[in-house]
């Protein structure tokens, strides 16, 4: 291939990833800018996008309409790494329009991308800097989450819904899948957070770094070196 085509390549290769960020710039700000009683996540967009800037491989469990991935997709966009990897688990596959906009942005940053249709509780751990879960709302479903893949996360775990009201309430089962939970985990207590905490006292490896109670919560949590 002639120099000339090459840059022609480089060049429309730039801009097809120009005009990805633009949308992907574009719907961020449009949901971040709504009201939580509108869009449960939008106040905590801008703390995905600031991890997953210093991340190269990111895996959000529980993506529903996939708002929350735009937050996660534009920091990798941003992280300056040539290892950009997005994978997302759910029970079932988002909107279709959504999805196909996802998978092209993907396409157009060079970000590996994959999509799993499961309950995560029944997939091997995958290896990722950045975890971030927003599933089912209960103590027992998060602690077994955090056992299960803390393991393999390097950095960042980070938490949805962490206050009012699932922070210490569990959310009713809209799955219609009963999971199957260890003898170990107490079935009397309730709620996100105090999972949060019982996984802390449990990992001396791992820290809180973050806590914010708007917009139903968020926490991160770090990795520390023993």
């Amino acid at each position: 291939m002639s120099l000339l085509l090459l840059c022609l390549e480089a060049s429309k290769q730039t801009n097809q990833e120009i005009l990805a960020q633009q949308e992907i710039l574009k719907s961020y700000q449009s949901y971040s800018l709504l009201d939580p009683k509108e869009c449960d996540i939008c106040e905590h967009l801008k703390h995905l996008r600031r991890l997953a800037k210093d991340s190269e491989t990111v895996v959000e469990l529980g993506t529903r309409d996939m708002v929350s991935t735009l937050g996660l997709l534009l920091g990798l966009t941003e992280n300056g790494k040539a290892i950009k990897k997005y994978c997302g688990v759910d029970l079932k596959y988002p909107p279709q329009g959504t999805f196909r906009k996802v998978t092209r942005w993907c396409k157009s940053f060079e970000i590996d991308f994959e999509f799993i249709v499961a309950n995560d509780l029944e997939i091997e751990p995958i290896n990722c800097d950045l975890l971030f879960i927003d599933t089912l709302h209960t103590y027992q479903h998060l602690t077994v989450e955090l056992e299960k893949f803390s393991s393999k996360v390097k950095k960042y775990i980070a938490m949805h819904d962490t206050d009012l009201p699932w922070g210490w309430a569990d959310e009713p089962n809209y799955t219609n899948i009963e999971s199957c939970y260890p003898d170990w985990i107490n079935p009397l207590k309730k709620g996100l957070y105090p999972a949060v905490e019982d996984f802390l006292a449990r990992h001396p490896d791992w820290v809180k770094a973050e806590q914010y109670t708007n917009c139903y919560g968020f926490t991160v949590l770090k990795r520390v070196e023993l």
